[in-house]
């Protein structure tokens, strides 16, 4: 049997022996269990590795076998290899005086015309082409915008409108546009008879979207005005003495601008050409004049 101090010899080796079994001690001074050591970092294996690695040659196959796999590939990796580009949508807000202006097919009738492309510079409209036959009469399109009455001549001069031959574009608009989104609505007539419900609804508004429908069948959409511009109207002057005709316009569309002579009077300041992507221009003289 061991004596006493023996045991208590014995005792020291086996925690020494159990402490260098279950510790580890490195040259730094750091330590860890054995047991529970685990580095934060691992480098990944080699089969890790060749997962992680996206290869940009496609696989050597037999044509005739992965042939539409290979192109579909080819197309993905082609995809992948251009540069992110932006998806922020530029609206360029000035453009080249280039397109040509249009009647859609059918978008007429007198004092009622549908144009695509109508330039406008110091207050007088131009119809760039180069055939006027196929337009209407400026007459049969616009009227000098006098109130009616005995003796007073509503006969368009070239103040209103004009055709003009795109080679004298240049000379005449300039080089440059400012544009004018959507669909704008210009009435182009003093406000005598804008004030009276029925003129306002029953002649102007209605004869405008008969001819809008008209060409919206066509093409199986109908945009809604984004403006209605009244240029000789001032201060409300459109407006009727019962009150209905302007809040009813923001009813029938909340979303349109109703902009009258000082919305004009800007445009023909700016000194600059400007062209409406799309005018239905209303014009109740020339209308009555057939």
């Amino acid at each position: 049997m061991f004596t006493r101090r023996g045991r208590i010899v014995l005792l020291v080796v086996f925690v020494v022996m159990i402490t260098v079994l279950t510790w580890k001690t490195d040259f730094l001074g750091t330590s860890g269990i054995l047991i529970e050591y685990a580095p934060l970092l691992r480098p990944p294996t080699t089969a890790t590795t060749k997962k992680a690695i996206v290869t940009t040659h496609p696989p050597q196959t037999t044509p005739a076998a992965d042939a539409d796999f290979d192109i579909e590939r080819l197309a993905d990796l082609e995809q992948a290899s251009k540069p992110i580009e932006s998806n922020e949508k530029v609206v360029e807000h000035s453009t080249a005086i280039r397109p040509f202006t249009v009647i859609p097919e059918g978008a007429y009738s007198p004092g009622f015309t549908l144009l695509d492309n109508l330039y406008l510079r110091n207050g007088t409209f131009y119809v760039v082409t180069q055939d006027e036959s196929k337009f209407p009469l400026v007459a049969d399109m616009i009227s000098a915008p006098q109130e009616l009455a005995e003796n007073v001549d509503t006969t368009p001069t070239s103040k209103q409108m004009q055709y003009l031959d795109p080679d004298d574009v240049e000379s005449t608009l300039g080089k440059h546009a400012i544009r004018i989104e959507g669909l704008s609505v210009v009435v182009y007539d003093p406000p005598q008879f804008m004030t009276h419900l029925y003129h306002w609804w029953g002649e102007i508004i209605l004869g405008a979207w008969r001819i809008l429908s008209f060409e919206g069948g066509k093409t199986k959409e109908l945009p809604m005005p984004r403006r209605f511009l009244l240029p000789f109207s001032v201060k409300g002057a459109f407006r009727d003495p019962a009150g209905v005709n302007a809040p009813l316009m923001r009813a029938a569309w909340p979303s349109a601008q109703i902009e009258e002579s000082d919305y004009w009077e800007d445009l023909i300041t700016l000194d600059a050409t400007v062209v409406f992507d799309r005018v239905m221009l209303v014009n109740r003289p020339a209308a009555h004049r057939q």
